[in-house]
């Protein structure tokens, strides 16, 4: 009877360490399995940053070399407007033929993998280094959003809009008799004062926008070597 018993507990706790044995084998298959998985969403994520960093850093320049183009004729409108022979005309004629009353921007970023590991709370997955910069960029690009609004908005209630919209290159009778009566028609020093202001917002905004998205591309540029380092090939 006792031989019967003990067997039986021999058996027993053989069954019971199989059992736990092949528990903790699930558990490491299991957990190795998630590692994969991690190791592939982190990889993709990483890859996915510098899709959307590379095409904002493409976007910044475009706009950065528009503002320097503007900033550039700016600098002719003012040298040529500051002449002693400059007069009121000169002014009209410039407005004619030659001013871009619009300003251009950028209205957003490429924040969508950014946004999905903070939604998605995967920012675990991503060193704390990569997250930091990200999150510097972040603040950065949300200062020049909130400029960017600010100013434009400031833009088109400065001066006269209908002093500046009247005629131009941009308006639908720009050329012919009657845009000579219109001409005629202004007040031209008022007109000199306010195209003087909008002259004025334009070259000032272009240099804070201009030190904005210069810093941006450097951070962005700073992140993209960190993180090209950890890419799998």
């Amino acid at each position: 009877m006792e031989n019967k018993t003990g067997k039986y507990l021999k058996y027993a706790f053989g069954e019971i360490v199989l059992v736990v044995f092949g528990i903790l084998i699930a558990l490491s298959i299991n957990n190795w399995n998630q590692k994969i998985k991690n190791q592939e969403l982190y990889q993709s994520y990483l890859k996915s940053l510098i899709t959307d960093i590379s095409q904002d850093n493409i976007e910044i320049e475009n706009i950065i070399k528009l503002y320097i183009i503007d900033s550039l004729k700016i600098s002719v409108y003012r040298k040529e407007l500051t002449k002693d022979s400059a007069s009121l005309d000169d002014l009209i004629q410039i407005i004619l033929n030659d001013w871009d009353p619009s300003i251009r921007s950028l209205r957003s970023f490429n924040t969508q993998t950014y946004d999905a590991l903070v939604n998605t709370g995967n920012i675990d997955l991503i060193e704390p280094d990569i997250m930091k910069s990200l999150g510097n960029i972040n603040e950065l690009q949300e200062k020049y959003l909130a400029f960017i609004e600010e100013f434009l908005d400031f833009y088109r209630k400065s001066g006269d809009p209908s002093i500046i919209t009247s005629v131009g290159s941009y308006s639908v009778l720009n050329e012919g008799p009657i845009v000579g009566h219109l001409v005629e028609a202004i007040d031209k020093i008022r007109f000199a004062n306010y195209f003087n202001i909008k002259l004025t917002l334009k070259r000032n905004t272009y240099r804070v926008c201009i030190n904005l998205l210069g810093t941006i591309q450097n951070e962005n540029f700073k992140l993209l070597n960190l993180i090209k380092e950890k890419v799998e090939s």
